[in-house]
Protein backbone atom coordinates (compact mmCIF):
# COMPACT_ATOMS: atom_id res chain seq x y z
CA UNK A 1 0.00 0.00 0.00
CA UNK A 2 1.77 3.65 -0.94
CA UNK A 3 0.74 6.62 0.19
CA UNK A 4 0.95 10.09 -1.89
CA UNK A 5 4.72 10.30 -1.18
CA UNK A 6 4.90 6.74 -2.83
CA UNK A 7 6.05 5.52 0.53
CA UNK A 8 5.56 2.01 1.08
CA UNK A 9 3.13 1.54 4.31
CA UNK A 10 3.67 -1.30 6.41
CA UNK A 11 0.34 -2.28 7.97
CA UNK A 12 2.11 -2.59 11.57
CA UNK A 13 2.91 1.36 11.74
CA UNK A 14 6.10 3.52 11.63
CA UNK A 15 8.54 1.01 14.25
CA UNK A 16 8.14 -1.03 11.67
CA UNK A 17 8.18 0.79 9.19
CA UNK A 18 12.33 1.29 8.80
CA UNK A 19 12.61 -2.62 8.49
CA UNK A 20 9.81 -2.52 6.05
CA UNK A 21 12.22 -0.23 4.22
CA UNK A 22 15.01 -2.50 4.12
CA UNK A 23 13.76 -5.64 3.71
CA UNK A 24 10.49 -7.68 2.93
CA UNK A 25 7.43 -6.58 4.62
CA UNK A 26 6.75 -10.08 6.78
CA UNK A 27 2.90 -9.70 5.78
CA UNK A 28 3.57 -9.81 2.09
CA UNK A 29 7.02 -11.05 1.48
CA UNK A 30 7.41 -8.13 -1.06
CA UNK A 31 10.58 -6.48 -1.88
CA UNK A 32 10.36 -2.74 -0.90
CA UNK A 33 11.23 -0.53 -4.13
CA UNK A 34 11.56 2.82 -2.32
CA UNK A 35 14.21 5.43 -3.48
CA UNK A 36 17.31 6.28 -1.47
CA UNK A 37 16.23 9.60 -0.92
CA UNK A 38 12.57 8.09 0.97
CA UNK A 39 14.62 5.58 2.94
CA UNK A 40 17.45 8.63 4.04
CA UNK A 41 14.06 10.76 4.61
CA UNK A 42 12.50 7.32 7.14
CA UNK A 43 16.17 6.97 8.32
CA UNK A 44 16.44 10.80 9.37
CA UNK A 45 13.62 11.00 11.10
CA UNK A 46 14.17 8.25 13.28
CA UNK A 47 17.67 9.52 14.03
CA UNK A 48 16.12 12.51 15.39
CA UNK A 49 13.26 11.67 16.74
CA UNK A 50 15.72 9.56 18.89
CA UNK A 51 17.97 12.69 19.74
CA UNK A 52 14.72 14.65 20.44
CA UNK A 53 13.56 12.14 23.03
CA UNK A 54 16.94 11.62 24.74
CA UNK A 55 17.63 15.34 25.29
CA UNK A 56 14.05 15.69 26.94
CA UNK A 57 15.44 14.07 29.75
CA UNK A 58 17.90 17.01 30.72
CA UNK A 59 15.44 19.98 29.24
CA UNK A 60 16.98 22.50 31.25
CA UNK A 61 20.08 22.60 29.22
CA UNK A 62 18.62 21.08 25.27
CA UNK A 63 15.74 23.44 24.86
CA UNK A 64 17.25 24.97 22.09
CA UNK A 65 18.31 21.72 20.62
CA UNK A 66 15.34 20.03 20.79
CA UNK A 67 13.38 22.99 19.30
CA UNK A 68 16.17 23.15 16.53
CA UNK A 69 15.16 19.35 15.69
CA UNK A 70 11.70 20.07 15.35
CA UNK A 71 12.20 22.38 13.05
CA UNK A 72 14.75 20.33 11.34
CA UNK A 73 11.49 17.65 10.65
CA UNK A 74 9.06 20.80 10.02
CA UNK A 75 11.00 21.67 7.45
CA UNK A 76 12.56 19.74 5.88
CA UNK A 77 8.90 17.60 5.49
CA UNK A 78 10.30 14.69 7.59
CA UNK A 79 6.97 14.01 9.04
CA UNK A 80 5.89 12.65 5.82
CA UNK A 81 8.17 9.88 6.22
CA UNK A 82 6.72 8.53 9.26
CA UNK A 83 4.15 5.46 7.14
CA UNK A 84 1.64 6.50 8.57
CA UNK A 85 -1.23 7.06 6.35
CA UNK A 86 -3.79 8.80 8.28
CA UNK A 87 -0.76 11.58 8.99
CA UNK A 88 -2.13 13.98 6.46
CA UNK A 89 -0.12 17.49 8.49
CA UNK A 90 2.71 18.14 10.68
CA UNK A 91 0.24 18.67 13.51
CA UNK A 92 -1.28 15.46 13.10
CA UNK A 93 2.56 13.62 13.46
CA UNK A 94 3.19 15.72 16.40
CA UNK A 95 0.17 14.29 18.14
CA UNK A 96 -0.49 10.73 16.72
CA UNK A 97 2.63 9.52 15.99
CA UNK A 98 5.11 11.11 19.07
CA UNK A 99 2.44 11.75 21.51
CA UNK A 100 3.01 15.86 21.84
CA UNK A 101 0.70 18.64 21.46
CA UNK A 102 1.30 21.00 18.48
CA UNK A 103 1.54 23.71 20.67
CA UNK A 104 4.37 22.38 22.44
CA UNK A 105 6.72 21.37 19.36
CA UNK A 106 6.05 24.86 18.54
CA UNK A 107 6.94 26.41 21.52
CA UNK A 108 9.93 24.44 21.42
CA UNK A 109 10.69 25.74 17.37
CA UNK A 110 9.69 29.71 18.45
CA UNK A 111 12.20 29.17 21.54
CA UNK A 112 15.21 27.93 19.04
CA UNK A 113 13.94 30.49 16.98
CA UNK A 114 14.18 33.96 19.62
CA UNK A 115 17.09 32.87 21.78
CA UNK A 116 19.58 31.10 19.73
CA UNK A 117 22.44 31.00 20.30
CA UNK A 118 21.82 33.15 23.56
CA UNK A 119 20.56 30.49 25.93
CA UNK A 120 22.84 27.79 24.14
CA UNK A 121 24.12 25.10 27.04
CA UNK A 122 22.04 27.90 29.65
CA UNK A 123 20.59 25.53 32.46
CA UNK A 124 16.99 27.48 32.49
CA UNK A 125 13.75 26.06 32.75
CA UNK A 126 11.28 26.04 29.16
CA UNK A 127 8.45 27.41 30.87
CA UNK A 128 10.20 30.84 32.06
CA UNK A 129 11.41 31.25 28.23
CA UNK A 130 7.91 30.00 26.83
CA UNK A 131 6.51 33.28 28.93
CA UNK A 132 8.90 35.50 27.91
CA UNK A 133 8.09 34.72 23.36
CA UNK A 134 5.82 37.41 22.89
CA UNK A 135 8.51 39.86 24.49
CA UNK A 136 11.31 39.38 22.36
CA UNK A 137 11.49 41.41 19.36
CA UNK A 138 15.21 41.12 18.62
CA UNK A 139 18.73 40.05 20.12
CA UNK A 140 19.37 42.40 22.75
CA UNK A 141 15.75 41.38 24.27
CA UNK A 142 16.56 37.81 23.78
CA UNK A 143 19.64 38.22 26.09
CA UNK A 144 18.15 40.52 28.64
CA UNK A 145 15.51 37.73 28.61
CA UNK A 146 17.62 34.88 28.90
CA UNK A 147 19.36 36.80 31.52
CA UNK A 148 16.32 37.17 33.88
CA UNK A 149 15.33 33.51 33.42
CA UNK A 150 18.60 32.63 34.50
CA UNK A 151 19.21 34.63 37.79
CA UNK A 152 15.97 35.90 38.93
CA UNK A 153 13.56 34.15 41.29
CA UNK A 154 10.26 33.05 40.71
CA UNK A 155 8.73 35.98 42.09
CA UNK A 156 10.88 38.69 40.71
CA UNK A 157 10.84 36.88 37.47
CA UNK A 158 6.67 36.63 37.35
CA UNK A 159 6.63 40.49 37.99
CA UNK A 160 8.96 40.98 35.35
CA UNK A 161 6.96 38.97 33.00
CA UNK A 162 3.34 41.21 34.63
CA UNK A 163 5.33 44.54 33.79
CA UNK A 164 6.08 43.44 30.35
CA UNK A 165 2.35 42.80 29.88
CA UNK A 166 1.29 46.36 31.37
CA UNK A 167 -0.07 45.35 34.31
CA UNK A 168 1.70 46.37 37.48
CA UNK A 169 4.02 44.06 39.27
CA UNK A 170 3.24 42.26 42.65
CA UNK A 171 7.13 44.26 43.81
CA UNK A 172 5.98 47.64 42.83
CA UNK A 173 2.49 47.53 43.74
CA UNK A 174 0.93 50.01 46.37
CA UNK A 175 -1.46 47.77 47.29
CA UNK A 176 -4.38 50.67 47.97
CA UNK A 177 -7.41 48.34 46.19
CA UNK A 178 -8.06 45.89 48.68
CA UNK A 179 -10.89 42.44 48.53
CA UNK A 180 -12.09 40.92 51.76
CA UNK A 181 -12.71 37.32 51.24
CA UNK A 182 -13.99 34.65 54.22
CA UNK A 183 -13.48 31.07 54.18
CA UNK A 184 -16.15 28.58 54.98
CA UNK A 185 -15.24 26.12 57.85
CA UNK A 186 -16.86 23.68 56.90
CA UNK A 187 -16.11 23.09 52.79
CA UNK A 188 -13.15 25.80 52.58
CA UNK A 189 -14.74 27.24 49.83
CA UNK A 190 -13.36 31.48 49.64
CA UNK A 191 -16.67 33.64 49.29
CA UNK A 192 -15.75 38.13 48.71
CA UNK A 193 -17.40 40.11 51.24
CA UNK A 194 -20.42 41.73 50.00
CA UNK A 195 -21.06 39.37 47.09
CA UNK A 196 -24.34 37.16 47.94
Amino acid sequence: MNDSNGITNCPQGFKEHQKYLMDECDDCSKPCSETSIQIENGKELQDTLHRIYTLESNTLTSVLEIGKLWKDIHEKNLWKSCGNEEVKTFRQFCEKECMRSHATVYNFINLFEKFSPHAEGVAVEQTRLVKALPFVTNEDTAKDWVSKATTLNSEDYDSEIREARGKIPKDKCEHEEMEEYERCVSCGKWFKVGDE
